[in-house]
């Protein structure tokens, strides 16, 4: 923040862990979204499809009048925690969290035009390259708009066939009960991990099947060879240990 004379004043929050932060669409949800983030410590990158405002951003300027709104987005930028950009691919990979802030205007009856963000939530399926991010959408989108970006991620994301990341892994938790976990290639699955732990979390899987390849299957609210307490801590800490 600045002192009365306009001067940077370094402020500590008392942050724990930095997180990785995509907001896409810097109007004047997006950006204020962004900048707060950068201050609060955190790596936040602004996803906007015009390039003239990504680097009129990239400068420290803001092409609409918010109170203190400037100076935060440039004390962001010389800290190296905000950043600007237009691609999907450059924006998406990394983030833990990704803020959908893009505009849904009215059309002439009344209803909210989702074309926008319809276009970003194609946009982050097709860049996701097997990470998982917490996806927010902003408040003040219309009902329904939620189920929209679901239908959306779970259609490209199965006609990508994007699988978790499970090189090298100790144990892979199955979480959500998507049509496309339900269909997971357990022999490729087997020869990418280093582990031999599955944990069903929402029993969507064949257990038999499971443990044919060659896995210690574990399914909540099923009965396993092993003891609940036993395996959770195998799948946890020992195959590592």
């Amino acid at each position: 923040m600045r002192d009365g004379e306009g001067r940077s004043v370094a402020v500590s929050v008392g942050l724990k862990e930095a997180r990785r932060i995509t907001v896409v669409g810097c109007g004047h949800v997006g950006l204020v979204i962004a900048a707060g983030f950068a201050k609060l410590g955190h790596s936040a990158t602004g996803l906007e499809r015009s390039p003239d405002l990504v680097g009129m951003l990239a400068e420290g300027h803001v092409p609409f009048h918010e109170a203190g709104l400037p100076e935060l987005v440039q004390d962001g930028i010389q800290a190296g925690r905000l950043r600007f950009t237009t691609s999907y691919a450059d924006a998406v990979p990394g983030a833990e969290f990704i803020f959908l802030t893009v505009d849904t205007p009215g059309t002439l009856v009344g209803a909210a035009d989702h074309r926008n963000i319809r276009a970003a939530a194609r946009d982050i399926a097709g860049s996701l390259n097997g990470t998982s991010p917490i996806i927010v959408n902003k408040s003040t989108s219309p009902i329904g708009t939620g189920d929209t970006i679901e239908g959306i991620l779970r259609r490209d994301l199965a006609e990508a066939h994007k699988r978790p990341r499970i090189v090298s892994k100790d144990a892979l938790a199955v979480l959500a009960d998507w049509p496309q976990f339900a269909d997971i290639p357990m022999d490729e699955v087997r020869r990418a991990m280093r582990g031999d732990t599955v944990l069903d979390g929402r029993n969507t899987l064949n257990a038999d099947e499971v443990n044919a390849h060659g896995f210690t299957y574990i399914g909540v609210g099923r009965r396993s060879p092993a003891s609940f307490p036993l395996a959770a801590a195998r799948a946890l800490v020992g195959a590592s240990g």
